[in-house]
């Protein structure tokens, strides 16, 4: 049975809390005249947005989605979601309230912060002299994923702490945004003793070998598959909610830099990760030593990242299969893993409409009781929290 899908076409009413089903129409249209925060509105959330500017000066777009009827100012702990390739923030609000990672986060009372990385198409400006302008060439040439672990995640924690004067925060990165987040802090470690925790999802760490090209053929295939599922209806995941595709279509994929795809194609082949070795595309105009003041490129150390962690993996994934999956866990040393059953893909795991019967759920079990640890405060709000939820009109269709 699906995850709470609510087959009344009305206003449902439930201990105060009224919802509606939004009219798919309305929600397209909304999404057509780039109406977001209307979009937002006909699922009951509250959504703004926060430029935030890199040191480098591209003008990057957060998403800051609550819900009003149990946000708190004080006691709602910011979520960093950070996005994979091709996506954006929009990929964690297209299914329902109760299906749609960013809304499920909200309603369990969190304060969510969906990232839009460089060039993306809501990140795709950069700032000079003031004014805001396209990228140039150049800008583009520094707008792959390292760029965004060195430059974009950082700017956009400290605009997160700044605005919710909050010293607690979580990250959840999915494919990319997993490999942005283990990038950034296995090589800045202010935030080992900060109290923050992350929770990763999907994979896209350990590089792989002997069949790679293969294998990310197989990715391209099903990211394609997934997102334009009126070119491949052969291949529509079961956990694509079939009637949402207008909405999928409009929105993605949400825009890519070839330097992005280079940052990762250069991958498949190593035995280890590694900044762009700009001896190898000299026609750049970029060399190692004025990005990183040495001739080689940085190598990444993920094993040394020491802020706690977890990993969730999938079992049906086109691009890194069961073996790269125990190759990350090895080289990470990892301890806090999960094998997710379900026959789930590469994007199902945040962007099925029942991702949270597979990993969102589990995740605020977690969250849920790292907060109640926190203080007297935090412990009475969760209890606030519980009820809500509670009351929401969403049944648990999750599989046993």
């Amino acid at each position: 049975m699906r995850l709470g899908i609510l087959t009344l076409a009305c206003i449902i009413g439930c201990h105060g809390v009224q919802f509606a089903i939004p009219d798919i129409d309305l929600e397209i249209a909304a999404i057509r005249r780039n109406d977001y925060v209307a979009y937002a509105s006909l699922h009951g959330m509250d959504l703004t947005f926060h430029d935030v500017v890199t040191p480098d000066g591209w003008i990057l777009q957060l998403w800051r989605v609550t819900s009003p009827e149990i946000y708190d100012e004080k006691r709602s702990a910011p979520v960093i979601v950070s996005h994979a390739f091709m996506a954006s923030a929009f990929d964690y609000m297209w299914n329902l309230r109760n299906e749609s990672t960013a809304f499920v986060l909200a309603d369990n009372g969190y304060d969510v912060w969906l990232t839009n990385y460089r060039a993306n198409e809501f990140s795709n400006a950069v700032l000079v002299d003031g004014n805001r302008t396209e990228p140039t060439p150049e800008d583009y040439l520094r707008s792959g994923w390292q760029y965004m672990a060195e430059r974009d995640l950082p700017t956009i924690i400290e605009k997160v702490l700044e605005v919710t004067q909050q010293s607690k925060f979580y990250l959840i990165g999915h494919s990319m945004g997993c490999t942005i987040t283990f990038a950034y802090l296995s090589q800045d470690h202010s935030y080992d003793d900060k109290p923050v925790f992350k929770f990763l999802l999907g994979r896209q760490l350990a590089a792989t070998t002997g069949s790679a090209w293969k294998d990310f053929l197989g990715y391209l295939l099903s990211s394609l598959c997934y997102n334009l599922p009126s070119a491949c209806f052969f291949t529509r995941s079961p956990h694509m909610n079939q009637t949402r595709i207008g909405i999928f279509l409009n929105k993605t994929p949400a825009g890519f830099s070839l330097i992005t795809n280079y940052n990762f194609g250069v991958e498949l082949n190593r035995d280890h990760w590694a900044k762009i070795d700009f001896r190898e595309i000299p026609q750049s105009g970029l060399t190692n030593e004025a990005e990183y003041n040495q001739s080689e490129p940085t190598e990444y150390d993920f094993a040394a990242l020491r802020v706690p962690y977890s990993l969730y993996f999938v079992d049906n994934d086109h691009f890194n299969g069961l073996q790269t999956a125990l190759d990350t866990i090895q080289r990470l040393n990892a301890t806090d893993y999960t094998f997710i059953k379900g026959n789930l893909s590469h994007e199902d795991a945040v962007m099925g409409f029942d991702t949270p019967c597979y990993t969102i759920n589990a995740i605020l079990e977690r969250f849920e009781a790292l907060e109640k640890q926190r203080d007297d405060d935090h412990e009475k709000y969760r209890e606030k929290v519980s009820k809500f939820v509670d009351s929401l009109p969403f049944e648990d269709g999750c599989p046993e």
